[in-house]
């Protein structure tokens, strides 16, 4: 893509999405105050406004936090490893080799994602999803071989512009920048500005595009390959003159991926929780305002007097003394607000708040503990609630991402060696606490199969015939998220049987071959005893 076309499509981009930038500054107003500004311009830290004073309830603030953190403790808990890897070949997987390779494969993805910033980024994302509806997760490598690091970034939302394929996957991205001199020079070094920019100081700040686009031709080949020769190239660019500044790089991967809550049926953007509750959002915004300016009528009373009745300036300061002609010439004006109605309606829209941000279902009961099925039963809920959102974070975000965290660090050599003869196409599995949750009430479900079985074997002994009893051992391991390694393979544990069975066989012969020879023995001394009976006396 040429310089002129890149700032085409942005300035198209920006024209198209005037409409939601105006939704989005509502919600930074009213649910994530702090989050960024879309129609402010910050050229210092002096200029970052840290006040909000059309803000006068956080109920929408705090709901959105709730539902943010409960998604990043449910499906990306950082106490627990939230994925795991599988071959699509299920032999494989029951080959102790190849499953013991997965698991140690999964574990220095997870070390590695650990050891980055990913646990802080994530969150902001997952809040952006709940208030904006849209975010832009990024994943840039830093270093080589035993040096690299990852590097996760939320991208601020106003900064963002991306194209669709026709699989609604990012196929371009553009983000806008705004760099000082200094900061283009210690990117690309001191011989890299342009004309246009040679003469300005470093403190100055320049308009740049930020471009990632999909190649027409690259290379296919495994392991690394030259920038110029990857599936997607990148540029950077001054918005002004249209000059490229640097040489144009490549990733293996599209390092951004665009996280929506639900995706709107004819437009490229998500809408979101604080989106449906906007109307009530508001509505108790201007309600807390009114019972507020009521509240201080109640609390500070305006005075009412006659036309003559003072003597003096009225003084409403404590200790303060006013003249008066009559004692009963000057007393306060009551409002007579009816505050039981504005706390009945305040709490309703508090409730319908929560509820639009699945608050009241997420939060845990007052009680000192919950019981294993009470945990079993919350995870079910939420996964029912959330379950579409999920699904759409796994297939757009989390499943690429992964993906891309295993090829650089293949391509870095820092995965295990594959064992011999083990070669096959490898998938994402999700083992989170939703995931676990979803797999422990199949456990549950089978132990209460075989549990009935046992029971009905009595009056019908058939019924034992039914269950498959290998296979529920090896999926009941899987199905409790147990390691691969405390599971023999299925080759060796048919070696054993077999060596059993023909030690079992070879006893059974020899034990006959006894008991023949011990029949043989009887049988000739009862001959001998016969025939010495009938010797003459």
């Amino acid at each position: 893509m040429t310089p002129e076309e890149i700032c085409k499509r942005v300035s198209q981009l920006e024209s198209d999405r005037q409409n939601i930038e105006q939704k989005w500054q509502e919600i930074s107003t009213y649910v994530v105050p702090h989050r960024g500004e879309f129609y402010r311009e910050n050229d210092s830290e002096n200029s970052v406004d840290w006040t909000n004073p059309e803000l006068f309830d956080s109920t929408a603030v705090r709901a959105c936090t709730i539902l943010a953190s409960s998604i990043h403790g449910a499906l990306t808990n950082p106490s627990v490893r939230w994925f795991d890897l599988r071959f699509r070949d299920d032999a494989l997987n029951k080959n102790t080799d190849a499953a013991g390779w997965l698991t140690d494969a999964a574990n220095v993805m997870y070390y590695a994602i650990q050891d980055s910033n990913f646990n802080l980024e994530i969150g902001e994302t997952y809040t952006d999803i709940c208030s904006f509806g849209s975010s832009f997760p990024s994943l840039e490598q830093e270093g080589s071989g035993t040096d690299t690091n990852l590097v996760f970034s939320t991208i601020p939302l106003n900064e963002c512009f991306f194209e669709e394929d026709h699989k609604g996957n990012v196929c371009r991205f553009y983000r806008k920048l705004e760099w000082t001199i200094g900061q283009i020079k210690s990117k690309f070094g001191e011989d890299s500005l342009p004309e246009s920019l040679a003469q300005k100081s470093d403190t100055d700040k320049v308009d740049m595009l930020y471009s990632i686009y999909k190649r027409d031709k690259y290379s296919e080949q495994e392991g690394k390959v030259a920038g110029s020769r990857r599936k997607y190239g990148y540029k950077y660019i001054v918005r002004s003159s249209k000059e490229e500044i640097g040489e144009e790089g490549g990733y293996y991967e599209m390092p951004v991926w665009v996280a929506r809550w639900r995706k709107a049926a004819d437009s490229m953007w998500a809408y979101s929780p604080a989106m449906i509750a906007m109307p009530d959002i508001r509505t108790l915004n201007e309600l807390i305002k009114l019972i507020l300016v009521a509240a201080e009528k109640a609390i500070d009373p305006p005075m009412k007097a006659t036309e003559r009745g003072l003597m003096s300036d009225l003084d409403l300061t404590a200790g303060g003394l006013t003249m008066v002609r009559d004692m009963e010439g000057l007393a306060p004006l009551e409002s007579r607000a009816r505050f039981d109605v504005s706390q009945l309606q305040r709490e309703q829209l508090m409730s319908s708040i929560r509820e639009c941000f699945h608050v009241d279902e997420l939060q845990l009961k007052n009680s000192p503990a919950m019981t294993a099925t009470e945990v079993q039963v919350r995870y079910e809920l939420m996964q029912r609630m959330l379950g579409p959102t999920v699904g759409r974070l796994q297939s757009d975000v989390l499943g690429p991402m992964l993906q891309r965290i295993f090829n650089i660090l293949y391509r870095e050599g820092l995965l295990p060696e594959m064992p011999e003869g083990v070669d096959g196409k490898v998938d994402i599995q999700y083992t989170g606490p939703l995931a676990r949750a979803q797999k422990s009430d199949l456990a549950i479900s089978t132990e209460r199969w075989l549990q009935n079985i046992a029971m009905l074997s009595e009056l019908f002994p058939e019924a034992r015939k039914y269950p498959d009893l290998e296979y529920i051992v090896r999926e009941q391991a899987e199905n409790l998220n147990l390691p691969p390694k405390y599971v023999r393979s299925k080759d060796k544990v048919e070696a054993e049987m077999k060596a059993e069975k023909e030690a079992a066989a070879a006893q059974a012969q020899t034990a006959q071959i006894n008991e023949a020879g011990q029949a043989m023995k009887s049988v000739g001394e009862g001959a001998a005893a016969l025939g010495a009976g009938n010797e003459p006396q």
